[in-house]
C-alpha cells in the first residue's frame, strides 16, 4: 500500500509506525516562486506545460497572485543572488529584520537559510507545540470577549459611582467563574491535546498548563475591557495592552532563544497576568473616590 497524498496528508499518520517507510525522489530543478501584489487573472488555478519546464499561476486572494516557474539552476547560486537582492530592497526601505518562512519538511530550504546566515527563532517542533498549546489554553478567552462587548451599554448607561460598584460586584462573580474554567481546563488540557492531536503533541501539554496560569488572572479582562469603553475611557485599555506587549517582546528576545518552548509560554503567561494587574491598577486608581478635603481650623483660619 502507497500513500501518495503529500506529507500533510492522512496516510503518514494512519500507517503504523514499525511499518512505515518513506520514499522520496529528489528531481534535478527547482521552482522559483514570485508572490505577486496583482489581482489574479484568472478564477482557476493556470497550469503550463512546455519543453522548457512547466509554470503554474495560483490565487492568493482577490489582490495577490502567486507564480511558480521550474528553473534547471538547483544548486547554482540563483536562490543565493535571490536573497542577496531581496536584503539589498529591504535596506533600501528602511526594514532592519528579515523574517523568512518555510515548510517543516522542506529541509533543502531550511539549510539553505541557515547557510546564508539566518537563525531559527524556535525548532518547527516547538512551534508547532506552541501552537497546539496555546489554541487549547485560549478556549477560555472567548468568556471574557463575550462580556466585554455585552457590558458595554449597560456601564455606559449608569451613573459613574453606580458604574463603579456594579463593576465591582461583576468582577467578583466572573473571576470565580474564570477560576473555575481555567482549573477545569488545567486538569483536562492531558486528555484534550490527545484526542484532538495526538500522542506526538503531548510535550504541548506543559506549556498549555502554563498558559493557564497565565489565563486565571484573565477574567477581569472582560469586565474593565467593557467598563472603560462604556465610561467613555477606551485609552485606559491601550495602556494595559502596552505593558503586555512590552513583557512579550523582552520575554521573546530573552528566553524563546534560550528555552524554547517554555520560554515562550512563560513569556505569554506573565504577560497575561501583567495586562491583568495593569487593568486593575487603572481602575482603582481611575475610580476611587477621592476624600473630600477637610475645612480649615480655627488655628489655621486665624493664621491666615
Amino acid at each position: 500500500m502507497a500513500g501518495c497524498d503529500g506529507f500533510h496528508g492522512v496516510s503518514r499518520p494512519s500507517i503504523p509506525e514499525g511499518l512505515l517507510r518513506f520514499m522520496e525522489r529528489e528531481y534535478p530543478f527547482g521552482w522559483l516562486g514570485i508572490l505577486a501584489d496583482v489581482g489574479p487573472s484568472s478564477e482557476e488555478l493556470v497550469y503550463a506545460t512546455h519543453e522548457r519546464g512547466f509554470a503554474l499561476l495560483s490565487l492568493r486572494s482577490p489582490t495577490l497572485s502567486r507564480l511558480y516557474v521550474q528553473l534547471p539552476f538547483l544548486r547554482q547560486g540563483v536562490g543565493g543572488s535571490l536573497l542577496r537582492g531581496t536584503e539589498a530592497i529591504a535596506r533600501a526601505e528602511g526594514a532592519t529584520t528579515l523574517w523568512l518562512t518555510a515548510w517543516i519538511g522542506n529541509q533543502r530550504a531550511l539549510a539553505f537559510y541557515a547557510s546564508q546566515g539566518y537563525a531559527t527563532l524556535g525548532s518547527a517542533e516547538a512551534v508547532g507545540y506552541y501552537a497546539v498549546a496555546t489554541k487549547v489554553a485560549e478556549t477560555v478567552r472567548p468568556l471574557s470577549g463575550s462580556l466585554n462587548f455585552v457590558l458595554r451599554p449597560l456601564f455606559a448607561s449608569l451613573p459613574a459611582g453606580e458604574a463603579r460598584t456594579h463593576g465591582i460586584r461583576l468582577l467578583r462573580s466572573f473571576c470565580a467563574v474564570n477560576l473555575l474554567a481555567v482549573a477545569a481546563l488545567w486538569l483536562a488540557c492531558g486528555i484534550v491535546v490527545d484526542r484532538l492531536f495526538g500522542s506526538e503533541f503531548a510535550p504541548a501539554i506543559p506549556a498549555c498548563r502554563i498558559l493557564l496560569v497565565g489565563l486565571l488572572g484573565f477574567g477581569v479582562d472582560g469586565v474593565l475591557n467593557g467598563f472603560y469603553v462604556g465610561t467613555g475611557r477606551p485609552e485606559l485599555n491601550a495602556y494595559a495592552a502596552v505593558v503586555g506587549l512590552v513583557i512579550t517582546l523582552a520575554g521573546d528576545l530573552t528566553l524563546i532563544s534560550r528555552y524554547g518552548l517554555m520560554g515562550a509560554a512563560v513569556t505569554s503567561a506573565v504577560a497575561y497576568t501583567a495586562k491583568a494587574l495593569a487593568l486593575g491598577a487603572i481602575f482603582v486608581a481611575f475610580t476611587t473616590p477621592r476624600a473630600e478635603a477637610r475645612p480649615a481650623t480655627g488655628v489655621s483660619r486665624q493664621a491666615a
